[in-house]
């Protein structure tokens, strides 16, 4: 029973009055200087800003500070493993393991005194 008001309704679209159209371009022109004013604004820390969006974003500068921490943790407390692992990818041989010049400044962290 109620199919054809359902149908009658879908059959005719509702048309804007003129009176609510030029409401509509009235506010649009009032609001157009506005938006020019802000899109001229001076870019504050506009250096910062540019290097994020060179490098890809905060994800991709995540990344590299997750990368950067990786990196200080390895250089500063390299695992065990690490010194044998490199002489062997290098092919090198024990008589050539480079020698640490300075053991007294190293960052192990250990609670041994010196």
């Amino acid at each position: 029973m109620l199919e054809s008001y359902f149908q009658a309704a879908n059959e005719v679209a509702p048309e804007p009055s003129g009176r609510l159209m030029s409401r509509v371009l009235e506010d649009a022109l009032a609001a157009q200087p506005a938006s020019e004013a802000l899109r001229s604004a001076p870019v504050v820390g506009g250096l910062w800003r540019d290097f994020l969006r060179a490098v890809g974003g905060w994800p991709a500068m995540a990344g590299l500070v997750s990368a950067t921490v990786a990196g200080l943790w390895l250089g500063i407390a390299p695992p065990a493993a690490l010194p044998g692992a490199t002489i062997a990818y290098l092919g090198l041989d024990d008589a050539s393991y480079p020698v640490d010049a300075a053991p007294g400044l190293g960052f192990d962290l250990s609670e041994e005194a010196l």
